[in-house]
């Protein structure tokens, strides 16, 4: 018994002949001359090796999708502390300077709005949050308040 080796485009097409004949498989090997068995075998291999192309093509692109919000969530979770640091250094600054008790106690709230006014879940509503505490911070330094802490 001799075995024929077929080359990859002589397979390649007699799957597509496959597909052409609705998937008649008995059809198909006797208009190309080879075994029913050969066929599906070779229909077998090409549809995991496809399924396996697929999988990894979708996990490639899950985990490229997974390190740009992790690149993303970092940037912004950097820019927060950034915003927050120089909101408490604002602050800290104030407090020796002043004289008014008021004022000074404006400013401890302010801080203690800076320490608990986190939402974990929005870093980046919290840029903005300490960017309008370092405003009123400002305006708390030049005397003028702009609105309630």
């Amino acid at each position: 018994m001799t075995f024929r080796k077929y080359d990859e485009a002589f397979i390649l097409d007699a799957l597509r002949k496959l597909k052409e004949n609705n998937g008649n498989a008995y059809a198909t090997s006797k208009e190309l001359g080879i075994h029913y068995n050969t066929l599906a075998k070779w229909e077998k291999k090409h549809s995991e090796e496809n399924l396996e192309k697929v999988y990894n093509d979708k996990k490639r692109r899950v985990l490229k999708s997974t390190e740009e919000l992790v690149d993303y969530d970092v940037a912004v979770l950097s820019e927060t502390i950034k915003a927050k640091n120089l909101a408490v250094k604002r602050a800290i600054e104030l407090i020796p300077k002043e004289e008014d008790l008021n004022k000074i106690s404006n400013i401890l709230k302010t801080l203690h709005l800076i320490q608990s006014g986190e939402d974990i879940d929005k870093p980046q509503n919290n840029i903005t949050f300490y960017q309008k505490i370092e405003q009123q911070l400002i305006s708390m330094q030049n005397g003028k308040p702009k609105g309630k802490l």
